[in-house]
Formats: C-alpha cells, structure tokens, sequence
C-alpha cells in the first residue's frame, strides 16, 4: 500500500472515531470560539466539539450530580447576564435554556450508570 493510502486510510478510521463519540486519549478537542465564553464545569472531559456557522455544541462527561451541574449553570450564565429562558427536567434528562441577546444557550444534562453527560449548544439569531 503506497503511503498516501495509509495516510487516507488512517484520516477515514479518525474520522469514524470522532464521529461516534470515541476519543483518542493523546487528542484534545478544542472548545469551539463561541463557546469559548462560556464556563466548563470543573473536572468535565470534553469528549465532543462542533462549530457551525450559526451554532456551536460541546458535549463533556463527568463524575458530578446533575444538581450540581445545573446549579452551577444557573449561577455562572445568570452572573454573565443570560437569562433563564426554559427549564425541564425528566427521568435521567434536564434542559435549561438562556437568552442573551440574540443568543440563546441550552445546555443538557443525562445520567448513566459510567457518570453525568451534558452539552452546551449555543445558537446565534
């Protein structure tokens, strides 16, 4: 197999990796510029980052209750001067959505038996 083919054939194998949420350890994601505002609850991995044109989502996964993770959203946007927009909360799932502005932030929160996973999408009118 010549080189270029290794090198396209270990671009694919990433590729699907990423896209099915595995992680390289040796990789970092990065935080997407219109995230980058926005805080990340202490001692999450960030396993998952996207930025679009009029959106940007980050997906993390950590050893905390989601009532903490909440909290600590609620306090940190409305101290940022986001306003609460939206609250749900279902079995395993909470939503809060924020306004500011023409943004609006909604952050996810799941529990699974492996930890506590939220997302943070922030979307600009």
């Amino acid at each position: 197999m010549e080189n270029k083919n290794v090198g396209f054939v270990f671009a694919a194998v990433c590729a699907v990796i990423i896209l099915f949420g595995l992680s390289c350890a040796s990789w970092a994601v990065d935080v997407p510029a219109k995230l980058k505002d926005i805080p990340i609850f202490q001692g999450a991995k960030i396993e998952q980052a996207m930025d679009m044109e009029n959106h940007a989502m980050l997906t993390a996964k950590v050893n905390a209750k989601p009532e903490a993770i909440a909290s600590f959203y609620k306090g940190a946007m409305e101290a940022k001067g986001w306003k609460t927009f939206f609250q749900a909360e279902q079995e395993n799932t909470r939503i809060i959505q924020f306004q500011k502005g023409d943004q609006m932030l909604q952050i996810g929160i799941q529990t699974d038996g492996d930890g506590t996973t939220f997302n943070l999408v922030v979307t600009t009118k």
